[in-house]
């Protein structure tokens, strides 16, 4: 990340959309893992 900045001063705005991309479909992810985890949960009691 701070290659890219250095030699480019002007952040890339669509790396920058990607990288959030990224982020926010691996929070999704962490997100419905605990969803299915308390329904199992939840389930079985």
């Amino acid at each position: 990340m701070k290659n890219i900045l250095h030699r480019n001063p002007i952040p890339d705005i669509e790396y920058l959309k990607k990288e959030v991309v990224k982020l926010y479909y691996e929070l999704v992810d962490e997100i419905s893992f605990v969803e299915n985890w308390i329904s199992e949960y939840i389930v079985k009691k």
